[in-house]
């Protein structure tokens, strides 16, 4: 959040001057190392169980889960 206001506050300097290029650095930077703090604290998560390959599970889940939108069963004629 402050990092978006810290490029608020550069873009309108930057207006004001007669400058037309707009650039969110700071935005962009912390997004950046947001995303590689989350990777680094979930990388290292250890499995929750172990499965053979192959072998039959069952997932409980709160809500339906739909995947007609990624798998579909076409038939052949």
């Amino acid at each position: 959040m402050i990092s978006m206001i810290d490029d608020a506050v550069n873009a309108y300097g930057r207006r004001r001057n007669g400058s037309s290029n707009v650039s969110f650095d700071s935005t962009t930077e912390s997004a950046q190392d947001i995303a590689t703090e989350v990777l680094k604290n979930t990388i290292n998560i250890p499995p929750t169980g172990y499965v053979n390959q192959g072998e039959r599970i069952m997932v409980y889940v709160a809500r339906d889960v739909d995947f007609s939108r990624v798998y579909e069963v076409v038939g052949t004629d």
